[in-house]
């Protein structure tokens, strides 16, 4: 597959575990990869939640993200091919097209709440607590109390009231979950669902295979096959804690973790050497401009502004 196809499915969220390994391994080769890379992740951010659409109109997908590209400043050493990022921009439309076509509204005996590019606290009926991440959707039967099954779309994070008697029921596109009471993340992608558990019990069914997780357990479901992951980075969970950890993390991960928290536009120079540099840093409910001057302080490397853009010497 092309590399701006890759682009454009991991923009959507829409990418398998083999496409997300290729552009891990392609990210890496360069800087000037990683830098294209964080510069379509910021404009793609930057644009209008598509999902929001009721009406996907194509014209208007394209038109929304030509215009960010538009206004991105235009410097005479910027990475960036625009022409190339042209082709990631209609990657995305096609991909998005295809989810639209294919998306029905809520199902008969559901109500449907979303996260609209923020992160949204939803208490059900049963006291269920729900933390979704930005874009992301869930559909739950209107007798809830009764019927306690979940239809998500995206990525939530699960705190439920026990009930044995009613089991706690999330349905995705690849597998089945249930629960009487525990917490886990859940994250729903085109071709598969990542399951992990931070505390109690969950089943997981996907085609014939099943699994029962505990802590910190985590499995991916894809074509009806389970797969056991490792437990995943300290920064799994950032998106709900709002609080970012780093042990001798490697700067490019850095990097990449304060472009989609905070939906900044971070490059490193072509000179740059710093993209390996160790950090080790915490960093809970500050803002961008006060990592980053902490990031100087502790680490001693020197940005400059170009534009909206931050760019790493």
């Amino acid at each position: 597959m092309r590399i701006n196809n890759l682009i454009a499915r991991f923009l959507v969220n829409k990418t398998t575990k083999e496409e997300w390994d290729t552009l891990e391994s392609w990210k890496q080769e360069s800087q000037t990869n990683l830098n294209e890379l964080l510069e379509m992740q910021s404009i793609w951010n930057n644009s209008v939640d598509l999902k929001d659409y009721k009406q996907f109109d194509k014209k208007s997908a394209w038109d929304l993200i030509d215009n960010q590209l538009d206004e991105a400043p235009v410097q005479k050493t910027k990475f960036l091919n625009l022409k190339w990022a042209a082709g990631i921009a209609a990657a995305v439309t096609i991909i998005m097209v295809s989810v639209f076509t294919f998306s029905s509204g809520v199902p008969d005996g559901f109500n449907h709440i979303s996260a609209t590019g923020i992160i949204e606290n939803v208490t059900l009926p049963d006291g269920s607590n729900i933390f979704m991440n930005k874009n992301s959707g869930l559909d739950y039967a209107s007798n809830f109390n009764e019927n306690r099954t979940i239809i998500l779309d995206g990525e939530a994070y699960f705190d439920v009231a026990r009930d044995e008697s009613k089991p706690f029921e999330i349905e995705t596109d690849h597998a089945q979950i249930t629960v009487l009471g525990t917490s886990f993340n859940v994250e729903e992608h085109g071709d598969y669902v990542d399951v992990y558990v931070t505390s109690g019990k969950v089943k997981v069914v996907s085609g014939d295979e099943e699994v029962i997780l505990t802590k910190n357990e985590m499995v991916t479901c894809s074509n009806g096959k389970i797969s056991k992951l490792s437990r995943p980075g300290r920064n799994y969970l950032s998106w709900k804690t709002g609080k970012l950890e780093f042990s001798e993390t490697p700067l490019h991960k850095v990097v990449e973790d304060l472009t989609r928290h905070f939906n900044k536009k971070l490059t490193f120079a072509s000179s740059s050497k710093a993209m390996n540099q160790p950090v080790v840093a915490t960093f809970e409910g500050e803002d961008f401009e006060s990592v980053l001057e902490t990031l100087v302080l502790i680490t001693g490397l020197k940005y400059h502004k170009e534009g909206q853009k931050y760019v790493i010497q």
